[in-house]
């Protein structure tokens, strides 16, 4: 179950239009198991970085986070901006148990 923190504001990133953010912890107990997060609309920028040092898929359409995916090294961040999505969920993957930081601004 994703765990929501307001702790950033949207000042902190220099995305122009952005009102609000939403930060979730996404625990992933099981290595190479699929999670899901269905993202906020009107989502402008999504940044996401594991917690642990691992490898991590994400996909957007369910079931092929393990064959059509982009990686996330260890150490690295994912960052998609200038998005204008309604409706969409991400789907995540890692090679080790962790839990993934998901920075959304809309």
């Amino acid at each position: 179950m994703p765990i929501s923190s307001p702790s950033f504001q949207p000042k902190d990133f220099p995305i122009q239009g952005a009102t609000q953010v939403k930060i979730t912890n996404l625990d992933m107990p099981l290595a190479n198991t699929e999670y899901s997060l269905a993202l906020q609309s009107g989502l402008k920028q999504i940044v996401i970085r594991s917690r642990n040092i691992t490898e991590t898929k994400v996909a957007f359409v369910s079931g092929e986070s393990s064959s059509n995916y982009v990686t996330i090294k260890p150490r690295a961040v994912l960052t998609l901006d200038s998005l204008t999505l309604t409706g969409v969920s991400i789907y995540l993957q890692a090679n080790t148990v962790t839990v993934m930081e998901i920075v959304e601004l809309f």
